[in-house]
């Protein structure tokens, strides 16, 4: 029998708002590859064409769980 084939996730959920007169894009991404996963926070500002800042986070063995059962977890970007 040949072995189980890795577990592989990803998902980017993309966000805008206005703040101090400037339009704020944040980009949330999960990325799961076997049991390893983090996830990470983009934050665009519309006065410049790149990056602004970026916080990256190991996901915890728990919340790798919960991700393949595929149960949502309020909070999951909370504290980045």
């Amino acid at each position: 029998m040949p072995p189980a084939p890795k577990f592989h996730y990803r998902s980017v959920q993309v966000h805008s708002f206005a703040s101090n007169g400037k339009r704020i894009t944040r980009k949330n991404v999960v990325t799961v590859n076997g049991k390893k996963g983090k996830k990470t926070v983009h934050t665009y500002d519309s006065t410049k064409p790149k990056k602004t800042r970026k916080n990256t986070k190991a996901l915890s063995a728990k919340e790798i769980s919960n991700i393949r059962k595929g149960k949502f977890m309020p909070g999951l970007f909370r504290g980045l």
